[in-house]
């Protein structure tokens, strides 16, 4: 009995973490899973199971989740700032639920297959508007935000992660390579279709940083070089990623491009008044909290900003700090802010040797440098996918069973 439950506990746990890309059209369904979760989790864990909880990251991260909290009930609005904090908990909460599988490979296939289907849908979707259109610009959000089922910020990193995952089972052996192949080829050229800027920008770092694990550099050097070749070509055939890329939608020809990104990247505004508000606005012992840092930010967005369009965009937008790091930093002070530093340094010093470990940290925390994850549940959600596979993945990987 208990194994028929254990059985049913490890497909609801693949179904949640397979439906967190198609938050954007069943953001209730992970919930569902979950009620699941929690109800099977007493039945069907073992003592032995939080023996995964000596993994140093893991302290790392729950004592930044202690020290929130805390934080939060002495120096913050708890009104306000409980929303995130329960998305950031989450994650721990997910952790924890994870520590009764014998095993990752599931939960691999199942990344695999749900960005998979959500390719899948999406490239319906986006051939059905360039047949409808004649036309295959779409690099503008509103456009390409109606045609993906996911944001493209995510959907980028999510086929990032299903393409390490490709590799990791391409590694154990587990399914034929030639689909993981597919897959991995599908990705590629799907990011390049979207004019993902992260993923592009990750696909290059991850094909440098794999040169350094492989002793077939021959090998490599022609993989090296097949990428460039696709990159050209994909620039050459895909105005999008132009546009996204070198804003050659801009009739501004005399700017130089770091002039063109200030204007085009609202980043450069957003990193430039969540500086001026760390250096004057901020009590780096305690932070503001989540939602003061918005509203300061939205402040300066009033002051700084001279277009008036551009101005009433960013302040009805509420931009975020769009960096973990910086909002960690600004809304719970240095303390939080170097906790979730030491966690990613951590996480290299104690993963490096394995190009696959290796590529997860990379790709989460450059994602984490542009992005605000645990302000959506569907990023805190994937935080804690990919935390799973770093960190207990050596744990699994001396007590596999397939």
């Amino acid at each position: 009995m208990k194994d028929k439950l254990l059985l049913l506990y490890k497909l609801l746990f693949i179904l949640l973490c397979c439906s967190i890309p198609y938050f954007k059209i069943a953001s209730t369904v992970p919930n569902i899973f979950l009620i699941g979760l929690i109800a099977l989790f007493p039945f069907v864990v073992k003592k032995e199971d939080f023996r995964k909880f000596r993994e140093m990251p893991f302290y790392i991260f729950g004592g930044l989740v202690v020290f929130l909290i805390v934080n939060m009930l002495f120096f913050q609005e708890v009104k306000l700032e409980l929303k995130i904090i329960q998305k950031i908990a989450s994650v721990v909460a997910l952790i924890l639920f994870s520590i009764p599988l014998n095993n990752l490979t599931w939960l691999k296939k199942g990344i695999v297959g749900s960005v998979g289907l959500c390719v899948f849908i999406s490239l319906i979707k986006i051939g059905g508007y360039i047949i409808e259109t004649n036309s295959f610009e779409f690099a503008e959000g509103s456009i390409i935000s109606d045609l993906l089922l996911v944001d493209r910020l995510y959907f980028g990193f999510f086929c990032i992660i299903s393409i390490l995952s490709s590799l990791s089972l391409f590694q154990e052996k587990i399914i034929e390579k030639k689909w993981l192949l597919i897959n991995i080829t599908i990705n590629v050229l799907f990011v390049l279709l979207i004019s993902s800027r992260i993923a592009v920008f990750l696909l290059i770092i991850l094909a440098i940083t794999s040169s350094f694990y492989t002793k077939q550099k021959l090998k490599m050097l022609f993989t090296l070089f097949g990428l460039a070749i696709v990159l050209i070509a994909a620039f050459s055939i895909n105005k999008n990623l132009g546009e996204r890329f070198f804003y050659t939608q801009s009739e501004d020809s005399n700017k130089s491009y770091i002039e063109l990104a200030k204007s085009w990247e609202p980043r450069f505004v957003i990193w430039s008044c969540a500086m001026d508000i760390g250096q004057n606005e901020t009590n780096l012992w305690v932070g503001n909290g989540f939602y003061k840092t918005k509203d300061k930010l939205v402040n300066c967005y009033e002051r700084t900003i001279l277009k008036e369009d551009k101005r009433s965009y960013f302040i009805a937008q509420r931009f975020n700090p769009h960096n973990q790091f910086i909002d960690f930093t600004l809304s719970y002070g240095f303390i939080a802010g170097s906790f979730f530093m030491v966690l990613f340094i951590l996480l290299l010093l104690k993963y490096y040797k394995n190009f696959i470990t290796t590529g997860y940290v990379i790709s989460l925390a450059s994602f984490c440098l542009i992005e605000c994850v645990f302000h959506r549940q569907m990023g805190a959600y994937y935080f804690g996918i990919v935390f799973i596979l770093l960190v207990f993945n050596s744990y699994h990987s001396k007590n596999s069973s397939y």
